[in-house]
């Protein structure tokens, strides 16, 4: 057999964090959403929690070469879903005036359709080296 080189069942609980920051931006609570994006709460791997925004900057990011960098190059920035993320939950640059059911949507969204889906690829493309 191969040997086990990621726990996935710890991961698989940052959607939860996810839903929890979509009812705290609805709810206005902009301070509290930000906290559960930098800190995480519900994913733990060996007791220390695992935030999205650790998975948002991960270095790794750069294994999945061909999205990646497509998505650097189009948003200008490595960091491009923190960076909407963080101006959305602080309401900066474009999302000054935006309302709160369009910071629900930019924030949440991007976690889910920027972040995760990189992280999947990420963790996938480590599977394949890990096999070679």
């Amino acid at each position: 057999g191969y040997p086990l080189t990621f726990d996935a069942t710890t991961a698989s609980y940052m959607d939860r964090d996810i839903l929890q920051i979509r009812v705290l931006t609805r709810a206005s609570a902009l301070d509290a959403a930000l906290d559960y994006y930098q800190y995480g709460y519900n994913a733990q791997n060996h007791g220390a929690f695992q935030s999205l925004q650790e998975l948002a900057r991960s270095p790794s990011r750069s294994k999945v070469t061909s999205q990646f960098e497509t998505f650097s190059r189009y948003f200008g920035d490595d960091h491009y879903a923190d960076k909407i993320i963080i101006d959305a939950i602080t309401r900066q640059g474009a999302f000054s005036s935006a309302s709160i059911n369009q910071l629900e949507q930019i924030i949440t969204g991007s976690m889910t359709y920027m972040v995760m889906y990189m992280g999947i690829l990420e963790r996938l493309y480590s599977a394949v080296e890990a096999c070679r």
